[in-house]
């Protein structure tokens, strides 16, 4: 969450409309929407009244919170009117919203070359985000010839550029040997980076490594300590193996069934969200 304090930006925008002036929209910057759009998922109506009022105006930055505050809610189909409208004005990040939109056929039919087109502008802009994303499109050959050499390249430079998701990539281009000599040590501090970045999946691989002693020594503590993170991050997989070992008293625990229920439960849960 930002600093910028909401109830100095609604006296300003009351202010503003008081004067008789036309609020400065474009000056409106992706914390002061992002914070609005918190906001507004969260209930408050002042908040999203705000926002719409300066994606009314035009301004990109509001015309993509917007968007993705109608994902949060998944209303798809007003998500990707404002998502277009931000991507047409060259916003970064409704670039990047657009082309995951495209990836996974949300309110549109999945298109991937679509996909590809709409985070190939994004990254030129250097956005971290669509770097990785992209780099996942070459890995998989989806939109694009399947290049591992480019997904890696795409995936370092949005790890260089600190988004969180990209480490735990790596770290399975190296444990796979994907288009590189498998590599366990490497895979180990790519998955460890991920997962001290707060990224669910790197912190279930991880565990799984430590449980393995795969490029780290063997550690059934420090498995259970990641298994548990990533699990109350809803990591599905984290939540199953938390499920099978108390069930079964692996990982140095004793058989639980009530543990092992409730960890069956919460992956159920989060598999159907």
């Amino acid at each position: 969450m930002s600093n910028f304090k909401k109830p100095i930006f609604y006296l300003v925008i009351v202010l503003m409309y008081g004067l008789g002036m036309q609020a400065a929209w474009a000056d409106m910057t992706r914390d002061q929407a992002k914070n609005l759009e918190d906001e507004a998922y969260s209930g408050d109506s002042t908040a999203l009244k705000t926002l719409q009022q300066a994606a009314n105006q035009n301004d990109a930055t509001a015309e993509e919170w917007l968007g993705v505050y109608f994902s949060d809610k998944k209303d798809y189909p007003n998500s990707i009117i404002w998502t277009q409208k931000a991507a047409d004005q060259g916003n970064a990040d409704g670039e990047a919203d657009l082309g995951y939109m495209y990836h996974h056929g949300l309110a549109v039919p999945k298109d991937d070359a679509q996909s590809v087109a709409w985070y190939e502008k994004a990254v030129a802009q250097g956005n971290r985000e669509a770097e990785n994303n992209l780099g996942f499109m070459y890995q998989k050959g989806d939109g694009v010839p399947q290049d591992y050499a480019q997904a890696m390249s795409l995936y370092q430079k949005a790890a260089a550029d600190g988004y969180y998701l990209a480490p735990g990539n790596i770290g399975d281009m190296y444990y796979y040997g994907r288009g590189v000599t498998k590599d366990y040590n490497r895979a180990f501090i790519w998955y460890q980076k991920g997962a001290n970045l707060g990224d669910s999946y790197a912190e279930y691989a991880l565990a799984y490594v430590y449980e393995k002693g795969e490029g780290v020594a063997q550690s059934n503590n420090e498995a259970l300590k990641w298994y548990t993170k990533a699990a109350n991050d809803d990591n599905p997989n984290a939540q199953y193996r938390l499920s099978d070992a108390y069930r079964e008293g692996q990982l140095g625990l004793s058989k639980d069934p009530d543990k092992a229920q409730y960890w069956w439960f919460m992956m159920s849960a989060t598999n159907t969200n």
